[in-house]
């Protein structure tokens, strides 16, 4: 469990340091590692300024389900505390295989969208972003749902952990975190590099 976790750490604070390249030149960098992950597994990266999301963010991945989730249960991103509080999660609903994005704001303010569907045994492309109060959710780099009366994430993530696999059986690669909503376009691009 110990090296699951290691590696989860590298491919997203590899993912953040990406956040400073002009667009024109975004790349994803070489596959390196798979991380998979079976009921009860959790995947954590430490408390860390470089991952406090906030009012703009992306969040990207590759995700593979090896049997539907745990609908409302089984992660594939949150920023918080187990159990306890996730500012910025995107979990799988309805049939365990529909990504859901929320974000909850100060205040009691949050945003829920979903859409798209998860192929059982085949690698999906799955993106939220967050930007000037709209978010989006992207499935295989097409846009599935928006929000654009959507509130900024607790700045006060930055002092929360990042977890993923929770109760999914499945696996994880090219997890990265970016400190700007990518556009419709950067995320097309990156569904198309496997």
């Amino acid at each position: 469990m110990r090296w699951r976790s290691h590696v989860h750490v590298l491919l997203i604070v590899a993912g953040t340091a990406l956040a400073a390249i002009p667009a024109s030149a975004l790349v994803p960098p070489p596959q390196r590692s798979v991380v998979q992950m079976d009921y009860g597994d959790t995947l954590s990266a430490a408390e860390s300024p470089e991952l406090a999301l906030g009012a703009a963010f992306t969040v990207e991945m590759w995700v593979r389900l090896f049997e539907p989730g745990q609908p409302g249960a089984s992660n594939v991103f949150a920023r918080g505390q187990e159990n306890v509080h996730y500012p910025v999660q995107i979990f799988l609903d309805d049939d365990g295989r529909v990504p859901v994005l929320l974000v909850l704001g100060e205040g009691g303010a949050f945003t829920r969208i979903k859409g798209g569907t998860l192929a059982l045994g085949a690698w999906t492309h799955v993106a939220a972003s967050l930007a000037a109060g709209v978010a989006r959710l992207y499935v295989d780099g097409a846009e599935v749902a928006s929000d654009r009366g959507a509130p900024a994430a607790p700045v006060a993530n930055a002092d929360l952990s990042t977890l993923a696999g929770i109760q999914l059986r499945g696996a994880l690669r090219q997890v990265r975190v970016w400190s700007r909503a990518l556009s419709a376009a950067e995320v097309t691009a990156m569904a198309a590099t496997a």
